[in-house]
């Protein structure tokens, strides 16, 4: 999987898109800091992800170990579960 990251401190938002081509159809919101973005076609495109300075619970997130990955080569924390 060829995933992009972006992130912008001001925000302390992060992007991590997996699939650039496939026209985005809607939203679904895991908790106030973490979303997934679905494909037209039903696959996920990306996941936003809110304040990862403060660590990222991976617990429900697609491709999480692929995420896990991406986060630790950016210096961000990812949390197993809650707490």
């Amino acid at each position: 999987m060829n995933a992009r990251f972006e992130y912008d401190p001001r925000a302390d938002a992060a992007y991590i898109e997996f699939d650039e081509n496939t026209e985005f159809s809607h939203q679904v919101n895991l908790d106030d800091s973490r979303v997934v973005d679905y494909g037209v076609n039903g696959s996920i495109i990306g996941v936003e992800l809110l304040h990862p300075g403060e660590g990222v619970l991976l617990d429900g997130l697609p491709f999480a170990e692929e995420i896990s990955r991406i986060l630790a080569a950016s210096g961000f924390r990812a949390l197993a579960t809650a707490g």
